[in-house]
């Protein structure tokens, strides 16, 4: 017969994963990252028909700029801990770092390349003539979110 020891959960545990990941301020910096990248990428798409959705696109880019900003200071300052690096595999997580301190960039100058679009256009953004910077905005912005989870998963190793 099989006996089944005291039960205890993997979320409310002295030492649980979500207790862990709060603790962190890198991983919430770059779960606040993932959750404006997605809104930002739905409202992108709306450009072609709402010309005031523009507002709110540049407040969302400003927000992931900054957030992208502060990961690095953390990460600069050694303030997050490293959470790049886990022990069971640190060989291979410190040579993917070098490939993700490389990677962060695009996704800083791709952002900062639509807001420059965005605060140019204005309202005429969603105008026929501005159709080519449009989709500049939309693959920018599909290619940044990429590189991000491209982050986030080299970062699991």
């Amino acid at each position: 017969m099989l006996q089944w020891g005291p039960m205890e959960g993997f979320l409310f545990t002295n030492n649980s994963v979500l207790s862990m990941a709060l603790s962190n301020s890198g991983l919430i910096l770059f779960g606040a990252l993932l959750i404006v990248y997605g809104l930002v990428l739905g409202l992108v798409f709306v450009l072609h028909s709402n010309h005031h959705i523009y507002r709110t696109v540049v407040g969302g880019f400003a927000v992931i700029l900054l957030l992208l900003l502060g990961i690095l200071a953390l990460d600069f300052s050694g303030a997050s801990g490293s959470y790049f690096t886990f022990d069971e595999t640190r060989e291979l997580s410190e040579l993917l770092s070098t490939h993700r301190w490389l990677i962060i960039q695009l996704p800083i100058l791709l952002t900062i390349s639509s807001i420059g679009i965005l605060l140019t256009y204005r309202e005429r953004i969603s105008d026929a003539h501005a159709k080519e910077y449009r989709f500049i905005v939309q693959y920018s912005t599909c290619i940044s979110l990429f590189t991000i989870l491209l982050i986030a998963l080299e970062s699991l190793v």
